[in-house]
């Protein structure tokens, strides 16, 4: 085949392009085969490339070694593996199959933070559930690359992390702005979803754990304003217990009277 054994590398990038292109059977498994076993650093990333759009479980499990592997294509492999992942979709499958046990055959936490960085790649109740875990552990050695993931979570779940996160005894003054600004992010951002009331509730356990009064102001800024229909119809149930804190509860009345 060209792709594997063209006169030079310029024909064998084009023939793997349009091996792609064609997606024909035995086209998935030769650019396995290229990413996996070549020895031209190009080839293997014009197959990384190639596998986004016609890659299978196989390639992700090729992909997330070369991660693994902390060699100079990690970087190609890492934001390829990311891209199928995400066209791939069932997160919690992808995680079961190819990330889990990826992470848990990887030498160091070195190795495995390559793989940490893209999780938001398979956004799912298990992939979470992971980074919840070696967030809150030191001794994981994943806690800032855990925190960058879920920094650009694109589901509201994650926020309930940093809410932990912040409420923790001893978080750093950077974890704190990180939450604060990813609990911000949750409640304001109209492309992660979630029902008013429980953008509300988010921000109700928010301002209950905060670790300061300047924290409190933050998350209720996001309602001083305009509110919309759907929030007016519940915020005052959901802020009035917010009326007993001696720290907000002046805010907390600007809002509800406006509402």
């Amino acid at each position: 085949d060209v792709a594997q054994s063209g006169p030079d590398t310029a024909t064998q990038v084009e023939a793997i392009r349009i091996l792609a292109l064609r997606n024909s059977d035995g086209g998935t498994a030769l650019l396995n085969a290229i990413a996996r076993d070549s020895v031209d650093g190009t080839l293997r990333k014009a197959a990384f490339t190639a596998l986004e759009t016609i890659g299978d479980v196989e390639s992700l499990k090729v992909l997330s070694s070369v991660v693994l592997s902390k060699g100079e294509l990690t970087r190609p492999a890492q934001r390829s593996l990311k891209r199928l992942s995400t066209n791939f979709g069932a997160a919690d499958y992808l995680w079961t199959e190819v990330y889990k046990p990826a992470l848990d055959g990887a030498v160091d936490s070195d190795a495995r933070a390559g793989l940490v960085l893209i999780l938001d790649g398979i956004a799912g109740e298990e992939s979470l559930a992971y980074l919840k875990e070696v967030v809150m552990d030191p001794s994981s050695g994943l806690e800032s690359s855990a925190q960058s993931t879920l920094m650009r979570w694109p589901y509201i779940e994650s926020a309930d992390v940093w809410v932990e996160i912040v409420s923790a005894e001893g978080a750093s003054a950077k974890e704190i702005s990180m939450g604060e600004r990813a609990i911000k992010r949750a409640l304001t951002n109209k492309d992660i979803d979630g029902k008013a009331v429980v953008k509300l509730n988010l921000a109700l356990r928010a301002v209950q754990n905060a670790p300061s009064v300047d924290f409190k102001l933050a998350i209720l800024s996001c309602y001083e304003g305009t509110l919309l229909r759907w929030e007016k119809e519940s915020i005052k149930s959901v802020f009035k217990p917010l009326l007993d804190d001696p720290d907000v509860s002046e805010v907390v009345k600007a809002i509800l009277d406006f509402s």
